[in-house]
């Protein structure tokens, strides 16, 4: 999580980067609509990604 400030209305403003497998950004965007249906959502598809960013589940 970041904080940052919106350029438009010049407000402080939190954002969130995560990286998802696209068989959760359908689920992802939703709940957030759900807890903020202002939300500002960008969705990019990754082309390549290095390093060792994947943890499994704690179950």
């Amino acid at each position: 999580m970041f904080s940052g400030t919106g350029l438009y209305k010049d407000q402080p403003r939190n954002i969130i980067y995560s990286v998802v497998a696209q068989d959760q950004v359908k689920k992802i965007v939703q709940e957030t609509r759900a807890v903020d249906p202002e939300a500002f959502i960008n969705v990019l598809k990754t082309e390549q990604v290095w390093g060792n960013f994947y943890r499994p589940p704690h179950d």
